[in-house]
């Protein structure tokens, strides 16, 4: 077993950890070069299968040179885009699955995706950065960077000495949700809430139990102005997500007691990767950005298939240059 290591390596790794550590880590490593290696499958005989998939649904897309192999559970994760359209991928980064039988899955749509996929890539680096695998595979790209590894470490070290919001198991909250496939609107905030208890893991939502702080309360009141809708008890909105309503903050945690704490350390190029990942969608998403920050992302927004609808932020000033009270999102401005 500590061949995968070499003999001083597995050893010191034994004296400081303790055996079962380092078994552990041993098989870490033999799965991840398992992993790494080519499926049984050629990597031009799985773009092939897919070609021909693509064909026979009638797809204009067509596979790309670019595939994924997962030599762990034998198959082939393989891109494909719309020559006439390049600007849309029909379903993210890795659309497609083949197996070594030739069999070819749509990831979208094909129920138990998750368990033919088996394994994350790449490796989170624990339960509390596991991302929900519809999520895993298009940001995928992303999560191979090393600003990814940056921000993971900086988030845990301030876990240690820092008391940080939301809690590591909501983090990723809006993602869970809210799959990729089912979003249909985006509401963009700017960090969580820094105070105790209010932040979950949803924009402008806070958790069960707690007074919505007054820029929820603002939301709350036009939604009712705008469309008489009783507002939801409370101000957790969590039906909302499940509606297709993606809350996503652009940074995704912060400092007790301190906004922007967490600022330009990695959650502004996560949270633009989300952004680019929508806008590759075929189906229509429209994007509501309140304030001059989230209206910043607007520049990700490149598929005219979606609509971007724009109003002062709800916390804004009063002699802010847009209102946010008394504007109701269809006749905001909108942008092409």
């Amino acid at each position: 077993m500590s061949d995968d290591f070499g003999d001083e390596a597995y050893h010191l790794l034994v004296e400081a950890e303790g055996p079962d550590a380092a078994a552990a880590a041993v098989g870490y490593v033999r799965q991840q070069r398992r992993l790494r290696s080519e499926p049984t499958m050629s990597r031009d005989e799985a773009i092939g299968r897919s070609n021909d998939y693509l064909r026979a649904q009638g797809s204009p897309c067509v596979a790309n040179a670019k595939a994924h192999p997962n030599g762990l559970k034998d198959l082939w994760l393989v891109e494909c885009t719309n020559p006439g359209d390049p600007n849309v991928r029909p379903i993210g980064n890795a659309p497609l699955v083949v197996t070594a039988a030739g069999d070819v899955y749509g990831i979208s749509s094909t129920p138990g995706h998750e368990e033919l996929i088996g394994i994350q890539f790449p490796p989170v680096k624990g339960d509390a950065w596991a991302l929900p695998q519809d999520w895993n595979i298009v940001l995928h790209d992303f999560l191979q960077t090393p600003r990814w590894s940056q921000l993971m470490d900086f988030v845990d070290r301030k876990r240690e000495t820092s008391k940080v919001y939301p809690a590591p198991d909501l983090v990723f909250h809006a993602l869970e949700l809210t799959p990729y496939q089912s979003v249909r609107v985006v509401i963009l905030g700017q960090d969580p809430y820094h105070g105790a208890g209010q932040a979950h893991g949803l924009s402008f939502s806070v958790a069960e139990g707690t007074t919505p702080p007054p820029s929820l309360r603002r939301i709350l009141d036009e939604l009712e102005f705008d469309l008489n809708v009783a507002p939801p008890q409370g101000g957790n909105l969590e039906s909302w997500a499940r509606q297709g309503v993606l809350l996503l903050n652009t940074i995704l945690t912060v400092d007790a007691g301190s906004a922007n704490s967490h600022k330009r350390q990695g959650w502004e190029e996560f949270t633009d990767a989300i952004i680019g990942a929508i806008n590759a969608k075929s189906d229509p998403v429209v994007f509501l950005l309140w304030g001059d920050k989230a209206q910043k992302k607007s520049r990700l927004i490149t598929n005219p298939k979606h609509q971007i609808i724009t109003a002062a932020h709800p916390a804004h000033r009063p002699n802010a240059r847009q209102t946010f009270a008394k504007n109701d999102p269809s006749r905001a401005q909108t942008m092409p």
